[in-house]
């Protein structure tokens, strides 16, 4: 059966053709479409990380979140804004700032269920969602700047990516 399924089976259940791709999004032709170069190379890029660690234990959820987060943020916009030799942030930091992210959005604080505690922020999540919201305000400023300098450095009207378009 294992066989069957990790080899015979393999594809099918790595991308299975859903019904809602089909109907939903003219038979699979969607804007998915024009980023297939990106998750290509992400998708080599992760491999070849995973290759190099051949023989040493794999915290295989590190590597997949950070493919994730580095493929969606190139398909939203073309520019590198977190790569190595760059001061904004790199993608390790965007990676942090995405967990805390996730994490003070589902924590229970106690001052949005006793209002008069809220004043005194006694879990200190209100000072970290504050900073976090520093952070995140710092490199959106950054991104978008860049992108309002290159449209009219190139006077650009039309929409270059998903960040131009917002």
């Amino acid at each position: 059966m294992a066989k069957q399924f990790l080899r015979v089976h393999d594809a099918s259940f790595a991308s299975p053709s859903l019904a809602a791709g089909k109907y939903t999004s003219y038979n699979y032709r969607d804007l998915l479409e024009l980023y297939e170069q990106v998750r290509v190379a992400e998708r080599q890029y992760f491999y070849s990380n995973i290759r190099a660690l051949a023989g040493k234990p794999v915290v295989l959820k590190d590597h997949l979140s950070h493919y994730s987060l580095s493929t969606v943020w190139k398909m939203l916009s073309r520019d590198e804004y977190f790569s190595e030799g760059n001061a904004v942030l790199n993608m390790d930091e965007l990676h942090e700032m995405v967990d805390e992210w996730f994490l003070l959005s589902g924590v229970l604080n106690i001052g949005d269920w006793i209002p008069w505690l809220s004043p005194f922020d006694l879990q200190g999540y209100v000072k970290k969602m504050k900073a976090l919201n520093k952070k995140m305000d710092k490199f959106y400023d950054c991104v978008i700047d860049d992108h309002l300098a290159r449209r009219v450095e190139k006077d650009e009207v039309a929409p270059m990516d998903f960040v131009d378009t917002l």
